[in-house]
């Protein structure tokens, strides 16, 4: 009995695996390589982030961030700029997390700039104005990634799959 339930069971997992069209497959694969891919760099870069803070010498924190910042910026660029979605539904979605890293990626381009100018003593409000754009770019960014969120939180519902985390 027992194996002529694990046997249902299989035959169950495999019919349901067979249902599922190849847009949910795409888009379940498409945000799977998106989390295992960006979201370590990302978490690498906030624990960067929090090292940079601590350096007080601004051409220090300038280097810093050049070696250990902006290479993974450029990492997750490079990666989200290799995507070629098929489907129409998981071509929307590129494009709102395109649009997000591309923001990010402004923002953090204004961030180093702004290091720059201190480094090298500019103005204070010209420094400040840069700050001002780069945390705007940030929070740009930020809701471009809540709606990708969003969309892909219910896409997930609507093609019935579960998302990785």
């Amino acid at each position: 009995m027992r194996t002529f339930i694990q046997l249902l069971l299989l035959v169950l997992f495999m019919g349901l695996a067979a249902c599922s069209s190849p847009e949910a497959d795409e888009l379940a694969d498409y945000h799977n390589r998106y989390v295992e891919e960006v979201n370590p760099k990302a978490d690498k870069i906030d624990e960067h982030l929090n090292k940079i803070a601590m350096i007080e010498a601004m051409d220090e924190a300038l280097a810093y961030q050049k070696e250990n910042i902006n290479p993974l910026v450029e990492d997750i660029m490079t990666f989200i700029q290799q995507q070629e979605p098929n489907s129409d539904v998981v071509k929307e979605v590129h494009e709102m997390r395109a649009e997000q890293l591309k923001l990010w990626k402004e923002g953090f381009d204004l961030r180093t700039e702004a290091m720059k100018e201190a480094a090298n003593e500019a103005a204070e409000a010209q420094i400040n104005s840069l700050v001002e754009q780069s945390d705007n770019k940030m929070i740009k960014a930020a809701e471009y990634a809540q709606q990708a969120n969003e969309k892909i939180a219910s896409l997930a519902d609507q093609y019935e799959f579960e998302l990785k985390e």
